[in-house]
């Protein structure tokens, strides 16, 4: 019997995109979020941050958080919350910016896709083949929110292979490699990496930051989804 592959949209910026299509990205950290009624021994509802002894188990093939200290007979009582992002096997399908290409004949918005984080499109044509202007007279942007990208779009689909749960900030170096970032400071074109690089966890911190800092920023060092993926065939 076939085991049916289960497919969720994920979000990634261009640049993220940009490291997973060459390879250097197979891991992404994801904040974890509840809006579940907690125990009343584990404090208020919603309140996943002040939770101290926490694990992982995978029940039916979806990986759950767990208090470790909670006996296993009290565990039907305990708060469980399956990873948002599936299990192993399944898959992810990225949405990023994007936007529909015009016929350079017709002018007319055509089935092909173009996406910023490696095409180039400078503005709106809405088929009389000028330019769509704001109120200002700039051109109107093509680019879409990735959020609005429907699946017939994507040319991203990664498989997931390993989910895990961990403070943001314990993230070891070899998993900032993993995600993607570069040491601003050393070349690591030759597969030499240095012990716990403080340029490269600096700039894997901005990094962070610059997407999650209004919420949850790295000084605040949330419990975070670890999702270990390879990219596979759209």
């Amino acid at each position: 019997m076939m085991t049916e592959i289960r497919e969720r949209p994920i979000l990634f910026s261009g640049d993220m995109v940009r490291a997973i299509l060459e390879g250097r990205k197979t891991q992404t950290r994801r904040v974890i979020k509840s809006n579940q009624r907690l125990p009343s021994y584990f404090g208020p509802a919603g309140d996943t941050q002040d939770l101290i002894n926490w694990g992982y188990e995978c029940e039916a093939g979806t990986y759950a958080v767990l208090a470790r200290d909670v006996p296993e007979s009290e565990r039907e009582e305990c708060w469980s919350l399956p990873c948002p992002y599936g299990a192993p096997g399944d898959r992810l399908w990225v949405r990023e910016t994007w936007c529909q290409a015009a016929d350079p004949i017709t002018s007319k918005t055509t089935d092909r896709v173009l996406y910023r984080a490696t095409d180039e499109c400078e503005f709106l044509d809405d088929g009389d083949g000028f330019p769509v202007e704001n109120k200002d007279g700039s051109y109107k942007s093509p680019w879409r929110p990735s959020i609005h990208m429907p699946r017939w779009a994507c040319r991203l689909v990664l498989e997931v292979t390993d989910v895990r749960v961990e403070r943001l900030r314990g993230i070891h170096w070899t998993d900032m490699v993993a995600e993607g970032v570069n040491c601003p400071a050393h070349d690591f074109s030759g597969g030499f990496c240095c012990s716990e690089c403080p340029d490269r966890r600096l700039a894997f911190a901005r990094l962070w930051d610059s997407i999650n800092k209004k919420k949850h920023p790295w000084e605040s060092n949330p419990w975070v989804w670890v999702v270990e993926f390879r990219k596979v065939e759209a």
